[in-house]
């Protein structure tokens, strides 16, 4: 075991290919038009169930520091930021698949999310 663990340290990382266009990605995974959208609303209901539970953990958190429970308040609190973290990443996943391009930063999806207009380059 402990040479596997050596070897797996020592292995060289492939590099993903960076210059990957969206059309070449899906010819790559083999994903039709319907797998697209299926994931899209996969992507988009757990990006929404997340931050559901990030404003249910926070709402949680403040009522932990009313009843003056700090630890647990700041355990709330870590949850609350995971959960958002998470439905940060999945609502940025649906966004690619929306603008139908990888590499989008977050700065074009912040501006997509508050204008609420399609950035599609």
């Amino acid at each position: 075991m402990r040479t596997w663990f050596i070897r797996d340290i020592k292995a060289p990382k492939t590099s993903p290919k960076t210059n990957e266009s969206f059309e070449e990605a899906i010819k790559r995974y083999g994903l039709s038009e319907q797998d697209l959208r299926a994931r899209m609303r996969s992507y988009f209901r757990v990006a929404i169930l997340c931050v559901a539970l990030g404003v249910l953990a926070f709402l949680w958190m403040i009522y932990l520091f009313i009843k003056e429970m700090i630890f647990p308040g700041f355990v709330a609190l870590a949850l609350a930021s995971l959960m958002f973290s998470y439905g940060f990443r999945e609502h940025f996943q649906y966004f690619q698949i929306q603008q139908r391009r990888l590499g989008c930063t977050v700065r074009e999806w912040f501006s997509s999310f508050i204008s609420r207009k399609r950035l599609r380059k």
